[in-house]
């Protein structure tokens, strides 16, 4: 019995030793990859582009919005008139027509802006990763985790496991790295294509 209580003792303290020594080398930081997108020139550059293409196609779909409604309004006013049966039949065949119109122009104008996105996105995201990590290998980082969640493949929290202080916090140095030396942005708003998107 005493055997086995030295044995068991013996096992524990290397295990024990073992978790000590792992913990010592293990060394994780975090990155706000948003923050650092929305201070890199390039990003800046094309979501003003994409901005711009947005704000073109949200001004042509009020105008077809308006145009709708006018019609509406046209073809109750012919209803309340009695008007022929052809002629409410006419407008009700245009109203359909602005209506699928109005719906095309829509789904073009979201995967436009979304190819645009994704276009010029792509590039940036590998520059960044690219940088990330380099730095991770160059300062002994075991694991480096996004801060921020991602929606878009199914995230319901922030991908960071734990982080004992924000000194891991290595976003400023990731901009160093990409040649941004006066961070102008944190990434208080959500970034991305979904803000530009109509839900």
């Amino acid at each position: 019995m005493r055997y086995i209580f030295l044995l068991l003792t013996s096992v524990l303290m290397q295990i024990s030793a073992s978790r000590q020594s792992f913990a010592q080398t293990l060394k994780v930081g975090f990155v706000d990859q948003q923050m650092v997108y929305s201070n890199m020139p390039e990003f800046q550059n094309f979501m003003k582009e994409i901005e711009a293409s947005s704000a073109k196609y949200q001004d042509i779909l009020k105008e077809k919005y308006d145009l709708y409604q006018q019609k509406i309004e046209l073809y109750q006013k012919s209803v309340k008139d009695k008007a022929a049966e052809p002629i409410l039949r006419d407008k009700a065949t245009e109203l359909e027509n602005i209506k699928k119109s109005i719906e095309e122009f829509q789904m073009n104008s979201e995967n436009d802006v979304r190819s645009a996105y994704q276009k010029n996105f792509t590039p940036v995201k590998n520059k960044v990763d690219k940088v990330i990590a380099e730095y991770g290998k160059e300062n002994g980082y075991t694991y480096i985790f996004r801060l921020q969640i991602e929606e878009g493949i199914g995230e319901s929290r922030p991908f960071l496991l734990y982080a004992n202080d924000l000194n891991d916090d290595i976003s400023k140095q990731i901009m160093l790295k990409l040649g941004i030396t006066t961070p102008v942005k944190t990434a208080e708003t959500k970034l991305g294509l979904s803000r530009y998107l109509k839900k």
